[in-house]
């Protein structure tokens, strides 16, 4: 009996250096996220994504399953995973929106993957982030003509600035 309590108080301390060492790495690996420097077009983009899940909560437009979505892209970007502008065929479209957007896609992905995201980050940020949402909503959508606008400025901007 005695050698088998020495082993379980052997193989429970394996097991509580193992789990240590365990939470000893997570702790290690969020404190190196929570340091590491994101750069400024994540740090732009995840902002928007928040900012735009905000402006929508208040809208008719809300949907859990939009904010499930804008927020996990903020977190991504966020945490420096390479996020992309919504694909058309994520929203509910015709097909003449969905022509219209791909090539507006094409566009927008022209200036991300030039130089955009380091000479321009914000304005490129803002421009992703307007165009997920016109993607998102559907034409009818009450914030729809505002995400266009707004897309159709920060376009502009990249047209101009970068």
């Amino acid at each position: 009996m005695q050698k088998s309590g020495l082993r379980a108080l052997s193989l429970s301390s394996i097991v509580l250096g193992l789990v240590s060492c365990g939470v000893n790495s997570l702790q290690h690996d969020l404190r190196l996220a929570n340091e590491s420097k994101f750069t400024a077009f994540n740090g732009s983009l995840s902002s928007g994504y928040v900012a735009l899940a905000d402006r929508l909560e208040t809208s008719d437009d809300f949907t859990e399953e939009l904010a499930f979505h804008l927020n996990r892209k903020a977190i991504f970007s966020r945490n420096q995973k390479y996020v992309l502008p919504a694909n058309v065929t994520e929203g509910a479209l015709n097909e003449k929106q969905a022509t219209r957007l791909s090539q507006e896609r094409s566009s927008l992905m022209a200036y991300l993957d030039g130089n955009a995201r380091e000479v321009c980050p914000k304005t490129a940020a803002s421009a992703q982030v307007f165009f997920d949402c016109v993607v998102l909503l559907s034409s009818s959508a009450q914030d729809y003509k505002w995400c266009r606008e707004n897309f159709a400025v920060s376009m502009g901007a990249l047209e101009r600035s970068c």
